[in-house]
């Protein structure tokens, strides 16, 4: 009676090896990914001093914001401080994103409430790393290379 083999041998998979070139467009993608990270970043606590001022206003200070009446003024102190959280929130996944990248834990920790920002922070972050790798392999490359030596006549 014929045994059934597995789908996959059994013990370590090895992976497929890669080819060394990157193309056009994953240099281009690890870019652009690089530029919005900054952007996201660096970019948007610096709109949000400069426009808005400090994640936490003197409005939401003031304990009579619980009981009294809610003016304009209190609820665009609110929603500029969900604003602040959301980009911390963003910050936080980013920062759990490189790291895992760099010391290559392997699947990251996971943020607590931040599906999708975390998946956005996981693609970007990959990105641009796959960015670096690869500059990495080029460096390691021309360093071993050594010109010949002139001709004698």
């Amino acid at each position: 009676m014929p045994t059934r083999q597995p789908a996959r041998p059994h013990g370590r998979h090895v992976p497929a090896p890669a080819s060394g070139r990157r193309s056009a467009g994953d240099v281009l993608a690890g870019l652009a990914a690089l530029v919005v990270l900054v952007g996201l970043v660096g970019g948007v606590p610096y709109a949000l001093l400069t426009f808005v001022g400090p994640p936490i206003r003197p409005e939401l200070l003031d304990l009579e914001v619980l009981t009294g009446n809610v003016g304009p003024s209190t609820i665009i102190a609110v929603l500029v401080l969900l604003v602040w959280l959301a980009w911390f929130q963003l910050f936080v996944c980013v920062l759990v994103e490189v790291y895992a990248g760099v010391r290559r834990v392997g699947m990251p920790a996971r943020v607590p409430l931040s599906g999708g920002t975390q998946f956005l922070a996981n693609k970007l972050v990959s990105a641009a790393l796959l960015l670096f790798t690869a500059g990495g392999r080029w460096s390691r490359r021309w360093s071993s290379w050594r010109p010949r030596p002139p001709r004698r006549r």
